[in-house]
């Protein structure tokens, strides 16, 4: 990746304008690998409202959605003060289903990053560090 980018260090690439969307990118397509890998034909979508800075990954599967959000972040409650940003995205995503009739049955959620263990975001829902994918 640094070779494409012309970086001269993985450091640089960690701190450069490109980190969040390589991050991204990376953690997308081992999940990808990861169903395809099962036999899974994955379905995928993103959320996204005009509130969010980053959009929610919508992986359905078998009549369930589950969000992941992807953060390049070692300290996810100090990114996600009091847990209540993925929390809102969900919410707004049980909003849209209410509003236009659709039932959506929302699993269980992420957000992974850069955490060394799966921590409790609620009942639902956790921080998932990078690695375990």
């Amino acid at each position: 990746m640094c070779f494409l980018l012309k970086l001269q260090d993985p450091i640089s690439l960690l701190d450069g304008p490109m980190a969040n969307a390589v991050f991204e990118t990376y953690v997308f397509s081992e999940i990808y690998k990861s169903c395809i890998n099962q036999g899974k034909e994955p379905i995928f979508s993103y959320f996204k409202t005009k509130r969010q800075s980053s959009a929610t990954l919508l992986i359905y599967q078998e009549d369930c959605i589950h969000p992941i959000q992807i953060k390049l972040t070692a300290s996810p409650f100090r990114e996600y003060k009091d847990k209540s940003n993925f929390l809102v995205s969900i919410e707004e995503l049980k909003q849209l289903s209410e509003h236009s009739n659709l039932e959506i049955n929302i699993a269980q959620g992420a957000v992974i990053c850069m955490c060394e263990d799966v921590l409790p975001i609620d009942h639902k829902n956790n921080f998932v560090p990078v690695w375990l994918i």
